[in-house]
């Protein structure tokens, strides 16, 4: 495997993590849905599901982040020339990807403080 290939599947995971996380909030809105689970979550102490929503989203986004930089010092080792433009549309995915993490987490807190 080359640096290249190695760096192309470090974005992969980036990619992944981020899917991950939409999926992870997708179930937490399912579960939202549902009377007798939101009865359960609306049991335990609200501070603890947003601490643990905030830690996720942190988690998440420091994956991605750590990818990232794989992928950066892979892409130097292997020497790949990239222009200006590449580089700036990196950092806008880059930018994109934790977006699209703490936005679906941001949401999911909005639906339970309004649920509970």
């Amino acid at each position: 495997m080359t640096s290249s290939e190695l760096a192309n599947r470090f974005s992969n995971y980036a990619d992944a993590v981020v899917a991950f996380s939409i999926l992870n909030a997708l179930a937490f809105m399912q579960a939202l849905g549902e009377e007798d689970i939101r009865a359960g979550i609306n049991e335990a102490p609200s501070s603890a599901l947003l601490i643990g929503l905030v830690l996720s989203a942190v988690f998440y986004t420091l994956l991605v982040c750590i990818f990232r930089y794989a992928e950066l010092k892979l892409r130097r080792e292997a020497a790949e020339s990239s222009t200006p433009r590449v580089e700036r549309y990196q950092r806008y995915f880059q930018v994109a990807r934790i977006t699209v993490i703490w936005m679906t987490n941001g949401i999911v807190v909005l639906l339970y403080l309004r649920v509970v």
